[in-house]
């Protein structure tokens, strides 16, 4: 109902005024009342889901983690590679992949220098007239900002029985002793081939959800 102001009396638009205050105050409260029911109810439900999901998770990352690390012990086992390989490797079963990385940096303490010297008097005694073997076996000793790479270091491995010297074996004995993993973080990533046959990854991380 509209009412015309000017027909009230001084006291009854005091009133009036005093009266539609009170509705503002009142609706006010009750909005903010329901407000904060509503952050409360939102808040403790969302953090009571997010804590379960997250002891899920920590659950879940030490199983994926403990699992991958024994499969790759057996993998190494079973397929004889060193054990200073980085330990990266990948798993395939029907439509699904799992791929296991170690973040790290391999390296060599100063046993490796006298590892050296035995790989150059393995070569003076048996290919100082043979350039390409020559070249070849030094350039797996061409260090990369004064490291040398584990990955060439493993490839004199594989002629260790092959060459069958007695300089050769200790440089390898020399080599194996003297490497150090430093690690920093490990990764597992989940795939799933899709109708198109492409590797999908199931997402972990909640923003790339």
């Amino acid at each position: 109902m509209t009412v015309d102001l000017t027909t009230l009396s001084p006291e009854e638009r005091a009133t009036l005024i005093k009266q539609a205050q009170e509705l503002e105050q009142k609706e006010r409260k009750q909005k903010r009342e329901a407000y904060e029911e509503m952050k409360a109810d939102a808040v403790v439900s969302l953090l009571t889901i997010a804590k379960d999901i997250n002891t899920q998770l920590k659950d879940f990352k030490e199983h994926a983690f403990e699992t991958m690390e024994t499969l790759g012990d057996l993998l190494k086992e079973y397929s004889g590679r060193y054990a200073e390989g980085k330990g990266n490797f990948k798993v395939e079963f029907q439509n699904y992949k799992i791929e296991y990385n170690k973040q790290g940096k391999g390296t060599y303490d100063e046993r490796s220098s006298e590892a050296e010297k035995y790989i150059f008097d393995f070569i003076e005694s048996h290919y100082q007239g043979d350039e390409a073997t020559k070249e070849f076996i030094l350039s797996l000793l061409e260090r990369k900002k004064g490291e040398l790479d584990p990955d060439n270091i493993q490839k004199l491995y594989k002629y260790e029985s092959t060459f069958a010297d007695e300089n050769f074996t200790r440089a390898c004995e020399l080599f194996r002793e003297s490497y150090q993993y430093n690690h920093s973080k490990d990764y597992i990533r989940f795939y799933e081939r899709n109708e198109r046959g492409q590797w999908k990854n199931i997402l972990l991380q909640f923003s790339a959800i």
